[in-house]
């Protein structure tokens, strides 16, 4: 089952990038930690793509070639917001009510996974072909 992927209001773009559009930052509103990153306001997509799959990324020396694992329920809840937007961001949005809300239904009707993965290049190319033969399946 599918379940549509809606876009965020709001990008995010370094004051470098803002130059180089011939943006400035006056008015925009700073990343929450970062003073020289900036929310820009974008418009609505006119389609929502399909979302089917999700994956977070999570850093462990222990897995050799990288490890999928299938998310489900409060699992997969809890990934899902842990790797989204921080709850302050939502503060001039629709709230963290409605985030919390659409996170909780993309867990009920996405598929969610983990892959656990070393920083260890040597094991790289090995953790992308099992991700794409994953990803593919």
């Amino acid at each position: 089952m599918e379940a549509p992927l809606s876009p965020i209001p709001a990008c995010q773009a370094w004051r470098d990038a803002l130059d180089n559009l011939g943006r400035s930052p006056d008015g925009l509103r700073p990343d929450w930690f970062r003073a020289e990153k900036f929310h820009v306001p974008v418009t609505y997509a006119q389609t929502p793509l399909p979302l089917a799959r999700l994956c977070v990324l999570e850093h462990d020396e222990a897995a050799a070639i990288g490890q999928f694992r299938r998310l489900a329920g409060a699992h997969a809840l809890n990934a899902i917001v842990t790797n989204s937007f921080p709850p302050e961001y939502f503060e001039t949005h629709d709230g963290r009510e409605s985030h919390f809300q659409q996170c909780a239904v993309l867990a009920r009707t996405i598929e969610v996974f983990e892959l656990r993965q070393n920083r260890n290049l040597e094991s790289l190319r090995s953790t992308v072909a099992m991700a794409k033969r994953e990803c593919l399946a």
